[in-house]
């Protein structure tokens, strides 16, 4: 059996997440918040994602009425949905091969 290497070859690029974080691709949630919501991981997000989901300016607050959060709530929101389809992904096994 041919190894990994074998068949793609060499390594052409590396892009690491701490370059990512500092490339402002990826966005760190705070890891306090992160852990009371149950992870024991890094929590990233791409920048598109944190501009649409949480970090919303002065238009995005006015074209969602109703959404009365800041941006931690909103972040709190994402985490326990995020760890709600991760625990029903988990006990129905999808996402499983």
């Amino acid at each position: 059996m041919s190894s990994m290497h074998e068949i793609f070859g060499g390594v052409i690029h590396t892009y690491t997440r701490r370059q990512a974080l500092a490339d402002g691709v990826l966005v760190a949630v705070e890891d306090q918040l992160a852990r009371e919501a149950g992870f024991r991981c890094p929590v990233h997000l791409t920048a598109a994602a944190y501009a649409d989901v949480i970090a919303w300016g002065e238009s995005e607050e006015q074209s969602k009425p109703g959404a009365c959060q800041d941006e931690t709530g909103r972040t709190w929101d994402m985490l326990s949905m995020l760890k709600l389809e991760i625990s029903r992904h988990r006990s129905t096994g999808a996402g499983h091969r």
